[in-house]
């Protein structure tokens, strides 16, 4: 009988923070979540539910799940990164940027994100 994907580990999640750091600090420019797969492929393997590499969204929203969990600090780091393409990060892109990833990254707990972090939700509409 198949394990249920539920109830399956996260072999992402104990190096989440190491990813983000990894695209935005250490790499830069040029990062892509692509690179980071085939760097990850190589330095750690694949993923052994399947034993293929882990798909490049996997990596997107592994950094991002770290992201929203260490807004401070993701902020500071992805604001350096945006700095290298000559764009500023202000209140009202970071705020925009960050509903986006809660949708993308959370897995249906966009809302539990904005309601323990409402600053971030979106308007309603009237």
């Amino acid at each position: 009988m198949a394990v249920p994907k539920s109830f399956r580990v996260g072999y992402l999640v104990d190096y989440e923070e190491e990813l983000f750091k990894q695209y935005y600090t250490v790499w830069g420019k040029g990062a892509t979540f692509e690179k980071l797969r085939n760097w990850w492929t190589k330095e750690h393997g694949v993923n052994p539910n399947t034993g293929k590499p882990f798909s490049v969204p996997a990596f997107h929203q592994a950094c991002w799940r770290w992201g929203l969990r260490n807004l401070d600090e993701a902020r500071e780091m992805f604001s350096a990164y945006a700095l290298l393409y000559g764009e500023r990060v202000t209140d009202e892109i970071w705020k925009k940027f960050i509903q986006e990833r809660a949708r993308d990254c959370l897995k249906g707990g966009a809302r539990t994100f904005f309601n323990d972090h409402p600053e971030y939700a979106p308007e309603e509409e009237e």
